[in-house]
């Protein structure tokens, strides 16, 4: 059986009510019900996933960019999608690269002294 936490208090009509609050038995676990190993296991498979979204937008996006510069650029405003193309895949990087930091560092994995290596 869990340890208890008791308390008394004073409800609206005056009267004594006692409270008992159980501590949770697992030090291992936090307040979402899972374990360590179980929250772990989560944030491995966010990140797998983030990633995996994160570098199939970056591929494609550097596959058009290539496709244009194989066929030439005859306009000014093919360059400027171009550049635009590039814009975009350093912001996904970037985003996904943030996300993924973010779930690291939430998971316990390594502090803010660590991001910038």
């Amino acid at each position: 059986m869990a340890p208890a936490t008791q308390s008394i208090s004073l409800d609206g009509g005056g009267s004594l009510k006692l409270h008992e609050a159980s501590i949770m038995e697992n030090p291992t676990q936090d307040p979402s019900g899972l374990t360590d190993t179980e929250a772990l296991y989560e944030a491995i498979r966010d990140v797998n996933s983030l990633a995996q979204e994160g570098f199939l937008q970056v591929a494609a996006l550097a596959s058009l960019v290539a496709l244009r510069l194989e066929s030439g650029i005859q306009y000014a405003w093919q360059l400027e999608e171009l550049r635009y193309a590039l814009q975009v895949i350093r912001s996904r990087s970037l985003d996904a690269r943030s996300c993924i930091l973010c779930i690291a560092q939430d998971s316990g994995c390594f502090d803010d002294a660590e991001v910038g290596r």
